[in-house]
């Protein structure tokens, strides 16, 4: 029997099947890490050497300062490091004896009474001026009246003058008192009268006053208002009057010299002003006469005194 060769399709597949035969195996997986080893524990700390001397522990630090004006109270012993006071107080009173504390000041003793009757003298000397009325003067033609002063020198001139006073002392540096002056004038400059003879005046009025230290030396001023009155005499016994001012004001600037707890002295210049409404020519034989007339009017005088005063202070209070 005729042996047969194999075929193509099957040499083919004995080839495949060599080359599968003669491929390497696949690789093998990597073998995993081994794990690092564990840290070798810490050693303990060695224990504190023995004191060898007998010398103290050093104190303790000093807590933290506590706000200025306030005292906190410590923490207790079990509480964390960090945490916050358990209370805050003010300032705790400083002990007795440690705080020094200065007498007080002396009590000021004065020599002016706080309270009393005051009285007092004033002796000077006054200068009159300005006018004792305005006379009118009519023009005939315009009939314009015109005003010329007659002064109050053509009656009298100065000559000296006497006060008292009497009132109280409030709170010590204040006066409140009613005054009465009495004027001796010289003669006046006119003889459309007669021969002038000297004249007087008297001033009533009330006043206050005040000084900026009256238990030394202080400053002194002064107000008053009142009525004035005044009279110009004549050889022959006639007399001119002026009356009818109201509200006459003087004010005097001064010094206030403290001498005793009773005795002050008070050196004084014033200046006044005021009116005479009614200007009288008063015969021997009683007669009388206006001198202002219909077309007459009051004028403004003036005057200036200058004087030195003395005061005491009766039942005086402190």
């Amino acid at each position: 029997m005729r042996g047969r060769r194999p075929g193509v399709p099957s040499a083919i597949a004995l080839l495949f099947t060599g080359l599968a035969h003669a491929q390497p195996p696949p690789p093998a997986p990597a073998p995993a890490p081994a794990p690092a080893p564990a840290p070798a524990p810490a050693p303990a700390p060695a224990p504190p050497l023995p004191v060898l001397n007998d010398a103290p522990a050093p104190p303790p630090a000093p807590p933290p300062a506590s706000p200025p004006g306030y005292y906190v109270e410590p923490q207790g012993p079990g509480a964390p490091p960090g945490s916050a006071p358990s209370a805050v107080y003010e300032p705790p009173p400083p002990p007795v004896g440690g705080v020094y504390e200065p007498p007080p000041p002396p009590v000021p003793k004065h020599v002016a009474p706080r309270t009393a009757l005051w009285a007092g003298v004033r002796l000077g000397w006054l200068f009159p001026f300005g006018s004792a009325y305005a006379a009118g003067v009519p023009d005939p033609q315009t009939k314009v009246v015109y005003l010329g002063s007659v002064p109050w020198t053509d009656f009298v001139h100065s000559g000296p003058s006497f006060e008292l006073d009497l009132g109280v002392r409030l709170a010590r540096n204040y006066n409140v008192f009613g005054l009465w002056e009495r004027t001796q004038f010289t003669s006046g400059s006119s003889h459309r009268y007669g021969e002038p003879n000297g004249g007087d005046s008297d001033y009533f009025a009330l006043g206050v006053r005040a000084s900026s230290d009256a238990d030394r030396f202080g400053v002194l001023t002064e107000l008053s208002l009142g009525y004035r009155q005044a009279r110009a005499r004549y050889e022959d016994g006639t007399q001119v009057e002026m009356t009818g001012g109201i509200l006459e004001g003087r004010i005097a600037v001064g010094i206030d010299l403290r001498l005793s707890p009773l005795l002050s002295l008070q050196p004084l210049v014033a200046i006044g002003v005021g009116s005479f409404d009614r200007v009288q020519l008063v015969l021997p034989n009683g007669g009388s006469a206006d001198l202002i007339g219909a077309y007459d009017a009051a004028g403004s005088h003036s005057w200036v005194s200058v004087g030195v005063g003395g005061s005491v202070d009766l039942f005086g209070a402190q």
